[in-house]
């Protein structure tokens, strides 16, 4: 069950990241 939550953190936690990303990526290619 523990790794069911952990999957699920990290699933949020880079699902976050890649949007920052995507997000960030047009403002630094400017």
């Amino acid at each position: 069950m523990r790794s069911r939550t952990e999957r699920s953190r990290l699933t949020l936690f880079w699902g976050l990241m890649l949007g920052l990303s995507s997000c960030l990526r047009p403002a630094t290619a400017e």
